[in-house]
């Protein structure tokens, strides 16, 4: 699993305040209306994923002992498919 709190660039023990603010400004930086680098479409993506999932899906996370476990759940597929598809209509 992504460390989504690295890609964020917070501590994990981040508030949600925090992690909308990181979102906030890497999004800016990093969207591809703004940021014309090759890899910003795929960075943009990844750190809309990292913020849907820490605002979403984190308190789930807790529930499950390792992040394996967590992996191969139906609900963290789905999350991943959703935050994707989320972010590729942002980037566009």
């Amino acid at each position: 699993m992504k460390n989504y709190f690295e890609i964020l660039q917070i501590p994990e023990n981040a508030s949600s305040d925090d992690i909308r603010k990181s979102y906030r400004r890497l999004a800016k930086q990093y969207h591809p209306d703004v940021n014309k680098s090759p890899d910003a479409h795929e960075r943009f993506c990844e750190i809309t994923e990292a913020y849907e999932f820490l605002m979403n899906h984190w308190p789930r996370y807790a529930d499950y002992k390792n992040t394996e476990d967590y992996r191969n759940t139906e609900a963290y597929e789905k999350f991943r498919q959703e935050a994707r598809e989320k972010a590729h209509r942002q980037a566009k």
